[in-house]
């Protein structure tokens, strides 16, 4: 009960967090693709996965997981990721119920079983990734009530035990066939020695038909429905642009190392091994000497040391690149090795030659161990859970449209990027930056779509044929807009220079960001301003205090009467340049958003905000300050509604000009925004006096 509690206590600390900590990119992969099921309200098993370009749909994985995250998430008030969470836990907690009636069925007592599940419970593997983001933990829970359902339809022959065996088996199959893999070996084993049994009872065609009918009967199902996903999603795969990769034997041979000799005798391959033994277990010396413990004192649990062993190296043997560099592989076979652990501190209990007080420090040794390797490795990674998330990702989920596409290179496939910019991506993966054919046709397939920025990471910065060619094909800066360390960004001009702006005015949120760019962009693509004489200014812009000299405007801000008033339209897009004396002041600005323009409720029939800046232009035309910045979105915050009122002060240089700026959101639907009293006052005179 104490180790039950401590590892409920541990894995939902910062439960609300959305930090996905841990295997980043594996978790983020999972969670991009329920956001999808959901956003799309896509419950087929072809959905997008938006990470590698188009086509977008392309299956990484059978969505059972996934599935049942959308519908805990609809059905209660947790977000995705507090419902990912909490299913992983309960088929965390799930597994170990399969894992009692096994222990149970190697002669286990019910007392030992405990202690052999707190055992489990303080695993460091599953005090980190029993909450995770993953498939895994469903897996593994449907993996272990296969081997417990399997081990009694044989032995009791009950249709019911059968029929539970083919569900869980299927479901353990398609969700991740790999870990499946692991679980499947020991039902084998289990069969064969069945089979066995009966050849030593003489009684050879029984068990024959015992074996068909109740040990690969329950298969079938499983079997065919592997098949028939795998077949189905190689085929998507195959004709991706660079989807291929996840095809079954691309995986097999690369990713996996799939019973690879020369993998086996990769000594590097072995070291890394044993640094996963560190992470997710105990040091490998430690587990040795404890099984090696129980074998010699322990003669009656000889076999079950050896078997439990035996099948946490199943997995490592057979997928051995897998479980050498992804420490989460371990989740599926840890559990053996805690099983082995735990058979070895019930021996040493149940020696009766030592002093029960010695007997009683030495079954502690083992959870110190567990503990210290958690406490060594992944209790920081936990700690730092909460921590800020990074500027980057905030800046293009804030700034940039929702349903805009970016592309991101240097990152290969992680979806790290996509899932926490709120954004749809082409991943360009490693070995594919310098290859022409595949970047025109990637680029050629996202015609159409709004691709917003192009993310070069680490040494591919120096890309500058890939660079220029996105440029040039979905008008970005020429420049980087933006730089964290490691990385370049280049935004789409059209959304570049609220961007900068934003970025700028709040540095203490976006602190990773540590060169930004300061010269706006020609917003206009070349279009002359409409040049305004000095009579016209006074003619057409009565509202202004201070002479207009230009304008650059999708709508002419032309004069509109209202009862005893008067107001100007101020449409985006909109730049208006001002002539003053005064350098240093205060500015009194009334503007708003008509009633109509925010009525609407529907998605696309209302303003989805509207930027009033002034800034302060540079002689050369080419750097902008902002001055001041208020973003109106009435549909969204009842305060944006109705006329509003701004006092601030500002401060010219001797070269710089002021200059109105409008600019609408991601829409131009329904911008419909009206300024009335512009009044500039100088420093020396308040502005109670000027309005005397």
């Amino acid at each position: 009960m104490i180790a039950l509690l401590l590892h409920g206590w541990i894995v939902t600390r910062d439960w609300s967090t959305p930090a996905l900590t841990g295997h980043e990119f594996r978790q983020t992969q999972t969670a991009i693709i329920a956001r999808y099921i959901d956003k799309q309200n896509n419950f087929s098993v072809d959905y997008d996965t938006p990470i590698l370009g188009k086509p977008w749909r392309i299956p990484l994985e059978f969505p059972l997981y996934q599935w049942a995250v959308v519908g805990v998430q609809r059905l209660t008030p947790l977000t995705n990721v507090q419902a990912a969470r909490m299913l992983s836990l309960v088929s965390f907690y799930g597994t170990l119920g399969a894992v009692f009636l096994l222990l149970g069925d190697i002669g286990v007592r019910v007392a030992a079983r405990w202690l052999i599940l707190a055992v489990v419970l303080c695993t460091p593997v599953y005090l980190f990734y029993a909450r995770a983001f993953l498939i895994d933990p469903m897996a593994t829970c449907f993996s272990a009530w296969f081997l417990a359902a399997f081990v009694r339809t044989l032995g009791q022959r009950d249709w019911r035990w059968g029929l539970l065996c083919t569900l869980a088996a299927t479901a353990a199959a398609l969700i991740k066939s790999v870990l499946f893999f692991v679980w499947l070996v020991p039902a084998a084993a289990w069969g064969a020695w069945r089979l066995w049994e009966s050849w030593k009872q003489e009684k050879v065609g029984a068990a024959i038909g015992n074996i068909i009918l109740w040990g690969i009967g329950p298969m079938v199902l499983p079997a065919v429905s592997l098949l028939w996903w795998i077949r189905h999603t190689d085929e998507i795969k195959q004709t991706h642009p660079s989807g291929w990769i996840f095809t079954s034997e691309a995986l097999s041979r690369g990713n996996w190392g799939m019973f690879s000799v020369t993998a086996w005798l990769d000594w590097a391959m072995w070291e890394r091994m044993m640094a996963r033994w560190s992470e997710t277990l105990m040091p490998p010396f430690a587990v040795v000497a404890i099984v090696l413990t129980g074998w010699l004192i322990a003669a009656r649990w000889r076999v079950a040391l050896l078997g439990t062993m035996a099948l946490f190296l199943v997995g490592q043997v057979a997928f051995p690149y897998a479980y050498a560099d992804q420490d989460y592989y371990f989740y599926a076979a840890a559990i053996f090795a805690a099983v082995a652990i735990g058979i070895a501190m019930v021996g040493l209990l149940e020696c009766d030659a030592w002093p029960r007080l010695l007997r009683m420090i030495l079954v502690l040794l083992p959870l110190g161990l567990l503990h210290q390797s958690y406490a060594a490795g992944y209790q920081d990674w936990l700690a730092r859970a909460g921590e800020n998330e990074w500027a980057v990702t905030k800046a293009l989920r804030e700034y940039l449209p929702e349903d805009s596409v970016i592309i991101v290179v240097g990152e290969d496939w992680s979806a790290v990027v996509p899932y926490f910019s709120h954004k749809r991506a082409l991943m360009i993966r490693r070995g594919l930056e310098r290859d022409d054919d595949y970047l025109v046709r990637a680029f050629t397939d996202l015609d159409g779509e709004d691709v917003s920025a192009l993310l070069l990471f680490r040494e591919y910065r120096d890309l500058n044929r890939l660079a220029g060619f996105a440029q040039d094909r979905f008008q970005l800066d020429s420049e980087p807009t933006f730089k964290s360390e490691g990385l370049d960004v280049y935004i789409a001009r059209r959304y570049r220079d609220r961007l900068v702006d934003e970025v700028g005015q709040d540095r203490s949120r976006f602190f990773d960001i540590t060169e930004l760019a300061a010269d706006a962009t020609d917003r206009w693509e070349g279009r002359t301003p409409l040049l305004v004489s000095g009579k016209e200014s006074a003619k057409q812009f009565p509202l202004i205090d201070a002479k207009v000299t230009k304008v650059l405007a999708e709508h002419f801000p032309n004069l509109r009467e209202e009862g005893q008033s008067q107001t100007m339209n101020l449409h985006p897009d909109m730049d208006i340049w001002l002539e003053t004396d005064v350098r240093e002041g205060v500015i009194t600005w009334e503007f708003g958003i008509v009633d109509a323009a925010f009525a609407g409720n529907g998605a696309n029939d209302h303003t989805d905000g509207v930027d009033f800046l002034v800034v302060a232009e540079s002689a050369n035309g080419k750097r902008r300050r902002p001055l001041f910045r208020r973003l109106l979105n009435p549909a969204a915050r009842p305060e944006d509604r109705g006329l509003q009122r701004f006092e601030f002060g500002f401060e010219l240089d001797v070269n710089e000009q002021m200059v109105i700026v409008i600019r609408g959101g991601f829409s131009r639907n329904y911008d419909w925004a009206y300024g009335r009293q512009f009044e500039i006052t100088p420093l020396t005179i308040s502005a109670s006096d000027h309005s005397h």
